[in-house]
């Protein structure tokens, strides 16, 4: 399933959703379970995902704020891939 958010967040509640997400994995993420859930109140309104999603939004939400940093995971590919199906980098 594709996620997309139901709006736009702006710097803000990008920061409160990087701090939820990085909260939720400070618990530890099993990425390779789908069975493991996360409840994430300032994602879509309150969406159940899972652990491999939320690692997904944490490395993301690192980005956009912090450009360059180390997320901890590393989605560099996926991520330049994922801006360029976005029109917003180059994909390469």
């Amino acid at each position: 399933m594709l996620w997309r958010p139901t709006a736009p967040l702006d710097s803000e509640g990008q920061k409160q959703l990087l701090a939820e997400v990085a909260a939720v994995g400070q618990k530890g993420l099993a990425i390779n379970s789908p069975n493991q859930k996360h409840q994430l109140q300032r994602y879509q309104g309150g969406a159940t995902v899972s652990a491999l999603q939320v690692a997904c939004i944490l490395y993301v939400g690192v980005q956009l704020l912090l450009p360059g940093q180390n997320a901890g995971i590393d989605f560099a590919r996926e991520y330049e891939l994922a801006k360029g199906m976005a029109g917003g980098g180059s994909g390469s």
